[in-house]
């Protein structure tokens, strides 16, 4: 096993960042939620 470090890529400036996978989660569960009010209440 190696003692020397994991090196990770760091974002540049100027690049999006990644989405996180619990925000990619949320984002959706609330697009649908909003998709089910306006089916049943109207826009």
């Amino acid at each position: 096993m190696s003692d020397s470090p994991v090196l990770l890529p760091l974002p540049l400036a100027g690049e999006p960042a990644s989405e996180r996978s619990d925000a990619a989660r949320n984002r959706a569960a609330l697009l649908c939620a909003a998709q089910q009010l306006v089916a049943e209440k109207g826009a």
